[in-house]
């Protein structure tokens, strides 16, 4: 099995889409952009734009946190980065937030960190078969 290559780095607005088609030029496996939404542009929106830039590597989400985004919002945001991009969107979640400087946040564990996995993906699928009702009707 071949190793795959990805790089990470913020979704910088104007920039994202560039990265990408330059990752996959060079024969990289995928982009992943954080997701901080005080440190940097929206990372579905450079998501999504990367998409048209690019054929074959992988989009991804390292990492969002159900704590500061809700999970309907990821799913949503992300079930758009999965069409623009004909289902080459990957996403990560972190089920702990340490300790930020920036947020001042105290130090926190989500106990319902596998809830809210199936969450995302129960709100994922019903709105894949949202799209491809809108599809076929």
């Amino acid at each position: 099995m071949r190793a795959k290559i990805w790089m990470y780095g913020f979704p910088m607005a104007g920039q994202t889409a560039e990265r990408a088609r330059w990752i996959e030029d060079s024969g990289g496996d995928g982009l992943g952009v954080t997701d901080s939404q005080n440190l940097a542009g929206d990372p579905y929106a450079a998501l999504s734009l990367a998409a048209h830039t690019t054929n074959q590597i992988g989009l991804g989400i390292a990492v969002t946190n159900p704590i500061t985004r809700h999970p309907a919002v990821t799913a949503s945001a992300i079930m758009t980065v999965q069409v623009e991009s004909a289902g080459r969107a990957v996403l990560g979640m972190v089920g702990e937030i340490r300790r930020w400087r920036i947020l001042d946040a105290s130090m926190h564990r989500s106990p319902n960190f596998k809830r809210i996995c199936n969450r995302c993906r129960a709100i994922c699928g019903a709105r894949r078969s949202l799209l491809t009702a809108m599809r076929v009707g």
